[in-house]
């Protein structure tokens, strides 16, 4: 468990002092969501220990676009390669940080892609092992459980109800 603890400490460390580099420099901490349509369902990651639903995504490095952080994110919290198919929609906010005692507050946008799943790569571990303590797994949702089920930022259930209308 101590491992676990260090790896996630150093997770949020290395993640806080990106997003402060971007903030000091005037630049959006720019992240990647996924929406993954498989059929009629949606694919989630899910935490059973506490019952908590998420979609994958995370920040984009320094050069990558925005596609390949969403395909990169997915593979690496899902183990599954994606298609990203169309931006839905850009959600913008102020995050609140703190890195070395500082608390700051960046400028995020955060872009959300329909995604189609094109292969499952790999199965043995799942979720950032920073940000997951628990097992994590795959789960699949239907468009209503999916917009419920989910704890979204502020708005992004609104901006996903609308672009999800006729899909």
């Amino acid at each position: 468990m101590e491992n676990i603890s260090s790896e996630r400490e150093q997770y949020f460390e290395e993640k806080s002092r990106f997003a402060y580099n971007l903030y000091k420099q005037g630049k959006f901490f720019r992240k990647a969501r996924a929406i993954i349509k498989d059929g009629d369902s949606f694919l989630v990651l899910h935490v059973p220990e506490k019952d908590i639903y998420g979609i994958s995504g995370g920040g984009i490095n320094d050069g990558e676009t925005a596609t390949n952080g969403c395909k990169r994110e997915v593979l690496e919290e899902m183990g599954i390669k994606v298609k990203p198919e169309k931006l839905l929609f850009k959600h913008y906010y102020r995050g609140s940080m703190e890195y070395n005692g500082t608390k700051f507050y960046p400028k995020c946008v955060e872009f959300y892609y329909l995604c189609k799943p094109i292969k499952v790569v790999k199965q043995e571990h799942l979720g950032i092992s920073g940000e997951f303590i628990a097992d994590v797994e795959i789960a699949k949702l239907t468009k209503e459980e999916f917009l419920t089920k989910i704890k979204f930022k502020y708005g992004v259930v609104e901006k996903l109800r609308e672009a999800l209308q006729d899909i």
